[in-house]
């Protein structure tokens, strides 16, 4: 039986909302133009390596409404309560060190 990583669960619990950023930065670019969407795009692209560090494969899930501010806000309490339950020190980091991203671009 393949063992499974003491935080798989934890891990997979960040990828949802990483990827509804990716859905809500998809739909704010199809609309963005000059500076706007060379912002937008990079900040998308820096989810997409998120989600990759988190271990998920791929996928944009469904944007519901919220602004990207509000799912950046959402997304750093959740993220830092996941990095808190993480039993393995460099997952924890992984999950603090998003966390902390995602408060950045709230300040921007």
């Amino acid at each position: 039986m393949p063992r499974v990583a003491p935080d798989a669960a934890v891990l997979a619990d960040a990828h949802g909302p990483e990827a509804a950023l990716i859905g809500a930065y998809t739909l704010a670019i199809a609309s963005a133009k000059g500076s706007e969407l060379a912002r937008l795009t990079a900040e998308r692209d820096l989810h997409r390596a998120h989600l990759a560090r988190l271990g998920a494969r791929s996928g944009i899930a469904g944007f519901t409404g919220d602004s990207i501010h509000e799912r950046l806000r959402l997304s750093v309490a959740h993220l830092r309560s996941l990095a808190v339950s993480a039993v393995d020190g460099p997952d924890a980091a992984v999950l603090a060190s998003i966390a902390a991203s995602h408060e950045v671009m709230l300040r921007d």
